[in-house]
C-alpha cells in the first residue's frame, strides 16, 4: 500500500490519498505518519482519499489492529472529522468492510463519500 500526506492550507485539513493493495502494517505506518506530520494537532479534520485503495485482501485481524490504533491514539487524533472518499459506487462495500467485528468508537467524526468535492464541502462546514 502507498500513501501520501498532505496539509491543505486553503482548507485547514490534512489530505491522506492512499493506493494499492490495503494491508494492515502500512495501514498503521500511515496513521502514525499523519500524528506525527508537523501541522497535525489533536482534533484536526482529515479528508482520506482512498479511491485508489484495494480492498479485496482485508482480513478481519488487519480491522482489529487498526482499531486497536483508533483505541490507544483517541486523545492524539482527537474529535476532529475525517471524511473517507472511496469513489462511486463504493460506499456500501467500504461500510460493510468496517462493519465486521467491533466497531471504531472514538470521538473523531468520520463520513463515508463517493464524491470528493462533498467530502471537502463536508469538513469545511462550522458545527
Amino acid at each position: 500500500m502507498d500513501y501520501e500526506i498532505s496539509f491543505v492550507e486553503s482548507g485547514s485539513f490534512h489530505l491522506v490519498k492512499t493506493g494499492g493493495e490495503m494491508n494492515c502494517e502500512d495501514f498503521l505506518r500511515m496513521g502514525a505518519d499523519l500524528l506525527r506530520h508537523e501541522k497535525f494537532q489533536a482534533g484536526g479534520n482529515v479528508v482520506f482519499d482512498h479511491r485508489r485503495l484495494d480492498l479485496s485482501a482485508v482480513r478481519q485481524d488487519t480491522l482489529d489492529e487498526i482499531r486497536g490504533f483508533h483505541r490507544e491514539n483517541e486523545e492524539a487524533i482527537g474529535a476532529g472529522k475525517s471524511a473517507i472518499v472511496v469513489g462511486s459506487g463504493r460506499v456500501d462495500a467500504w461500510n460493510g468492510l468496517w462493519r465486521m467485528g467491533r466497531k471504531i468508537v472514538t470521538s473523531n467524526r468520520v463520513e463515508v463519500f463517493e464524491d470528493m468535492d462533498c467530502a471537502v464541502k463536508w469538513i469545511n462546514q462550522s458545527e
